[in-house]
């Protein structure tokens, strides 16, 4: 029993740290064409602003079924739902509309 408990604790544990809380996206990043983006959180959802434009590119991000989920929004403006993922100081932005879809890599900014 005693080992029961043990795995199921560690199972628990590599779980709460395998994923990302909204605080771990929390600040400004770069994109690949050199756009500030600040990423701020309320209430456990995420909005990405470009901070030269003061347009909205990340809304509604919320943690859904394992995934960081919501809308980016491109320059033209159109909306696709998309997830994030955090892989040290890059964030990837995984974006999709219809049958198409792109990642896009945006770098945690240096302060």
């Amino acid at each position: 029993m005693k080992i029961f408990v043990l795995v199921v604790l560690l199972f628990y544990s590599f779980l709460s740290y395998s994923q990302n809380k909204a605080t771990d996206f929390i600040g400004y990043w770069v994109t690949d064409k050199d756009v500030e983006i600040h990423i701020t959180e309320d209430d456990g959802v995420l909005t990405g602003i470009a901070t030269q434009k003061g347009v909205t590119v990340l809304k509604e991000i919320e943690y859904k079924k394992d995934n960081w989920k919501g809308t980016v929004i491109n320059a033209q403006g159109k909306e696709a739902s998309c997830t994030l993922e955090l892989k040290g100081n890059t964030l990837e932005i995984k974006a999709k509309k219809g049958m198409m879809s792109k990642t896009i890599t945006w770098n945690r900014k240096e302060q």
